[in-house]
């Protein structure tokens, strides 16, 4: 039995190959990121470009609750443990909110 080339694979996996980025296509088909950039021209179906970015998948209304968890003292890296995502992802979800991001009476430092 002969085995399936990347190729193949990749025509096997169907549409859900353009909500992959070329990354997660390789790691999926069991092959290199190269060989996939490759391959790209050949394929019907092509590759998304680039994942979403976490922070823009969320609704206002869960950003602007992060904000008000944020304004009460909440530390950014507290907000991401209970989303399960880094304290850079909830600070542009914040961003999202309102433009500028003042420091939380928490972690405020007095000299």
């Amino acid at each position: 039995m002969t085995e399936m080339t990347a190729l193949e694979k990749i025509e096997k996996l169907g549409k859900s190959v353009a909500k992959m980025t070329q990354a997660d296509l390789a790691r999926a088909v069991g092959c290199s990121r190269e060989r996939i950039r490759q391959l790209v021209p050949r394929l019907k179906v092509k590759p998304g470009r680039r994942a979403g970015a976490w922070h823009h998948t969320l609704a206002k209304k869960e950003r602007e609750a992060m904000a008000k968890l944020y304004d009460t003292g909440t530390s950014l890296a507290d907000i991401g443990r209970r989303h399960g995502v880094s304290d850079y992802h909830v600070r542009e979800a914040i961003r999202e909110v309102r433009k500028r991001l003042t420091p939380s009476k928490k972690s405020s430092r007095k000299h």
